[in-house]
């Protein structure tokens, strides 16, 4: 049973402008309350809306977890250790007598000659000692080192030989020389007998610049 209002027309609910009407409860729901002012109670339930923002959240989520990890970035390989600078070499080889210019020093090597030993300063059997007398000079302010362990003797086959202390006479001393100072004297290799073709190369370490080499040619 529901309540509605009327309006008047003379009967004896007139004077309270209500009466009483029968309500079917296997009716479906009235229209007037279908179309209710409510947006809640109007609206049809939608499952699809719902999803919507969920999706919407889990994509920005994925996103910004991307931004947040930074590119691997490689290593960069360290660099390969250069050999010493070989500063101040003049490309030719100088002869006798002929005064070779490095960046701090200037040398030439003067004669050759061999070395008349006795035991147990003598040579092995086969081979001679030599000597090769040289002269440098100082030409700049950095300290130049003279040392006969400096000094390399080639043969014409490419064979290197080491000076030695027991030579000819006198040795080259070991100092350091700077502008204007000068040492002379010999450096003396052990070589086979046959061999007569000989380039000596000097290669003092000179601190700041690097190696300094000169070449000399000789015969003996």
């Amino acid at each position: 049973m529901e309540v509605v209002p009327i309006h008047g027309n003379g009967s004896a609910d007139d004077s309270k402008g209500w009466r009483a009407t029968p309500v079917n409860p296997d009716a479906g729901p009235r229209e007037d309350l279908a179309q209710s002012s409510n947006p809640v109670r109007a609206r049809a339930f939608d499952p699809f809306r719902r999803m919507v923002p969920v999706a919407a959240l889990l994509a920005c989520g994925c996103r910004s977890g991307d931004q947040g990890q930074a590119p691997a970035v490689s290593a960069p390989a360290p660099p390969a250790e250069a050999p010493a600078p070989v500063v101040g070499a003049e490309p030719r080889v100088h002869p006798l007598g002929e005064l070779g210019r490095a960046h701090d020093y200037t040398m030439s090597a003067e004669s050759v000659k061999d070395c008349l030993l006795e035991p147990p300063f003598a040579p092995k059997n086969g081979f001679v000692k030599v000597g090769i007398e040289v002269s440098l000079e100082g030409t700049s302010r950095l300290e130049v080192p003279v040392n006969p362990f400096y000094a390399t003797l080639f043969g014409a086959s490419g064979d290197s030989y080491t000076s030695t202390l027991a030579g000819c006479e006198p040795g080259l001393p070991s100092i350091r020389l700077t502008s204007g100072q000068r040492a002379r004297g010999f450096v003396t290799f052990e070589i086979p007998k046959t061999t007569r073709k000989l380039e000596l190369r000097y290669a003092p370490l000179v601190i700041g610049p690097g190696v300094e080499e000169l070449w000399f040619s000789m015969i003996r």
